[in-house]
């Protein structure tokens, strides 16, 4: 910095201005990087401090949040069978979790409601598409939900989906408690 009242020379300002733009070039590499998921962690400055977040942190937030929540979450393929379902989804089927997941959509959804489910997860439709339809749970119970669902992007797979199922029988809900 310069004393009060002197002139910067320009010099001084042909360093500051170089010091400032490999600064804008480090940031801008930075968010290139995160853009490409090339990084693993970021250092948050705050008042309390630096503070570091690697994807472990952001991973168990997120799922407790997905663990947490009061609807069902689920990743479908495009067949029906369940590749995830958080522990509300199993509740609300009324069926333990591992008898849900690597089983089939199909299996918990009513009869009547058969034909809305293949064309919630047909391709030819509108990305982020929901309807609602009558879950079968394994007591027996008839559930009604909606069910919304969005196409996933994920680089191996085609027609993956993730589903959201939310409980539109009344507080509460009939398949068991939420968070």
């Amino acid at each position: 910095m310069c004393a009060a009242g002197a002139e910067k020379t320009q010099a001084q300002w042909i360093a500051e201005n170089e010091a400032l733009r490999a600064r804008l070039e480090e940031a801008e590499a930075t968010l290139d990087a995160i853009r490409r998921g090339e990084v693993d962690a970021i250092l948050v400055a705050g008042p309390a401090g630096d503070q570091i977040y690697t994807l472990t942190d952001a991973d168990r937030i997120y799922r407790t949040l997905i663990e947490e929540m009061n609807e069902g979450a689920l990743t479908v393929a495009g067949d029906g069978m369940i590749l995830y379902a958080n522990r509300r989804f199993a509740d609300m089927v009324n069926a333990p979790l591992t008898s849900v997941i690597g089983g089939s959509l199909h299996r918990w959804i009513a009869p009547e409601s058969q034909t809305a489910l293949v064309a919630l997860l047909s391709p030819h439709v509108q990305a982020r598409r929901r309807t609602e339809l009558t879950l079968a749970a394994s007591s027996g119970a008839q559930i009604p939900v909606m069910l919304s669902a969005s196409q996933l992007t994920v680089d191996s797979a085609a027609d993956i989906y993730c589903v959201v199922v939310s409980d539109l029988s009344g507080p509460g809900g009939s398949g068991g408690a939420g968070c």
